[in-house]
């Protein structure tokens, strides 16, 4: 039988620490896709759905449905663009904003809080390319 890595076996208790913070906060669907997308849409002035489908290499629907809940749970919002009307800028509302934040300080909580001199901090393994 195959032995687990340490960096296999965090990233594992990580998704779980995820996945408990979401149901306490009664959120369904993909921890991992939902954490990434509420992250992406607080970036900047927020993303179009379109980005979304790219970065995440999902189906259109798969990504409409996720969003579609998101919103309706008011943890994502939707503006109109004013170049193009059928394309809807997605940001993080203050509910999801406040999960993210659950979330960053559940995954800081399974984290080694001891550095060695010298040491950079690492980013967690389900948010890296986020801040």
């Amino acid at each position: 039988m195959a032995t687990i890595d340490r960096a296999t076996r965090k990233f594992a208790q990580d998704a779980i620490e995820v996945e408990r913070v979401l149901r306490e906060s009664r959120i369904r669907g993909n921890a991992a896709r939902v954490v990434f997308l509420l992250n992406m849409a607080q970036k900047g002035s927020g993303v179009t759905q379109k980005d979304v489908v790219n970065a995440m290499a999902l189906p259109k629907d798969v990504v409409s449905k996720l969003v579609g809940s998101l919103v309706q749970a008011g943890l994502l919002k939707q503006k109109r663009t004013g170049v193009d009307s059928r394309i809807k800028l997605l940001t993080t509302a203050g509910p999801g904003r406040a999960l993210l934040s659950r979330v960053k300080a559940a995954l800081q909580k399974t984290r080694p809080r001891k550095q060695e001199p010298g040491q950079t901090s690492k980013r967690l393994p389900l948010l890296d390319g986020y801040p």
